[in-house]
């Protein structure tokens, strides 16, 4: 019975993810091909506030703001916040922010108020400092592509969303972090699926540090990220918040429009993710390694169970296997990986798992997390669950 019981924990989750996949590709648009505003709706479209939270970014902030600054958008101001930087960005922020006079803002940070994350309340000062009828909270080392600030405020506006998502396309250099990043979305889209997000009444909802527009007038109404003060996986937060306050969500696929080194190479990504995975599970020790479990069983299992035990259960691991080939390959496809990334779900899974148990291992031991060179422990990040 046993064999059966896994086989079939392996199978219904690649079914879902096949179905979501599906639903996702036809329901959420892609960002480049989102129509240009007309001359009316130019006219009406209002401004656009892009924050910027940046600590440290001297290796990638130059790039991202000449991005930013270069956008045809007629209205917008982006609201760069140096958060307490130790190296050359301050230097940087201001030089390009003497260039751009009309559009780039800076806002030097010195001090971390108590009982707020860094980042938490770098956003949050700038998003008080916007003027715009959208705000884009964006990170300080994401391309933007010409043309995708009108495009997407001007769709924003157009649907009356509250908040508008894009998912950047990834960039990574090694084989090894490609079959990892790809084990990470497959993750992300069945914990949540894109095209139930959009459904208001779902419960599901969704955040990409990297592009997140919301409407001034609900992140106001949610008191920007007060609530937020103390949330490491603040993108997702913010989300989950305008979700459960009523608010309309839209999406899209940003592959060649938005760009985002996550990390430097394969250990680096395991170490970036060291203060997110205990945090996804509100630091439950029972959730983190249930959530372990569960990775074994969708990725390796079908590996494995299609040589050991009875006929049948070894057909059904078999049918689990393959849709898992399939499904790892399309999703390389779309995120620009290679197709052979579908054989290596495995080892993707196999990392991942290094990188969650690891993230709950040293965040126990140290009783807390470190962040840009700050220290948070658990009892204080606990307070501000949501």
């Amino acid at each position: 019975m046993l064999w059966y019981i896994l086989a079939v924990a392996a199978l219904l989750p690649w079914i879902q993810l096949m179905i979501n996949g599906r639903l996702g590709l036809k329901r959420v648009p892609r960002l480049e091909n989102l129509p240009e505003p007309d001359a009316v709706e130019l006219q009406t479209l209002g401004r656009l506030s892009v924050v910027v939270a940046a600590r440290n970014e001297e290796q990638h902030l130059e790039k991202a703001l000449r991005s930013l600054a270069a956008q045809e958008h007629p209205d917008c101001e982006i609201i760069v916040v140096n958060d307490r930087s130790t190296d050359r960005t301050g230097e940087i922020l201001d030089r390009l922010a003497a260039e751009n006079p009309e559009r780039i803002k800076p806002l030097h940070i010195t001090e971390l108020p108590e009982g707020w994350l860094g980042k938490c309340n770098a956003l949050h000062q700038g998003g008080e400092a916007a003027t715009g009828n959208y705000i884009l909270f964006a990170d300080a080392d994401v391309e933007f592509a010409p043309g995708v600030l009108l495009r997407s405020h001007a769709y924003a506006k157009r649907e009356e969303a509250d908040q508008f998502t894009a998912f950047p396309e990834t960039v990574a250099d090694t084989f090894f972090e490609h079959a990892m990043l790809n084990v990470f979305a497959l993750s992300f889209m069945l914990g949540f699926p894109p095209h139930r997000a959009m459904i208001r009444n779902s419960g599901k909802y969704v955040g990409v540090g990297a592009f997140n527009m919301v409407s001034t007038q609900i992140y106001r109404r949610i008191q920007g990220h007060k609530f937020l003060r103390l949330q490491v996986v603040d993108d997702v937060g913010l989300g989950k918040l305008i979700k459960f306050s009523g608010g309309k969500i839209r999406l899209a696929w940003g592959m060649g429009q938005i760009k985002v080194r996550w990390q430097e190479d394969l250990w680096a990504t395991i170490k970036g993710l060291e203060k997110n995975f205990f945090a996804s599970t509100n630091y439950s020790v029972t959730k983190t390694l249930a959530m372990c479990v569960g990775v074994l069983i969708l990725f390796v299992w079908p590996w494995i169970g299609i040589w050991f035990g009875p006929t049948g259960a070894r057909a059904v691991s078999g049918v689990a296997l393959a849709l898992q080939i399939l499904v790892a390959a399309v999703a390389a496809v779309k995120a620009r990986f290679s197709p052979i990334h579908g054989l290596t779900a495995q080892a993707g899974a196999l990392l991942l798992l290094i990188a969650m148990l690891r993230s709950m291992i040293i965040t126990l031991k140290r009783g807390g997390i470190t962040w840009r060179d700050s220290f948070y422990p658990i009892k204080d990040l606990k307070q501000f669950r949501l």
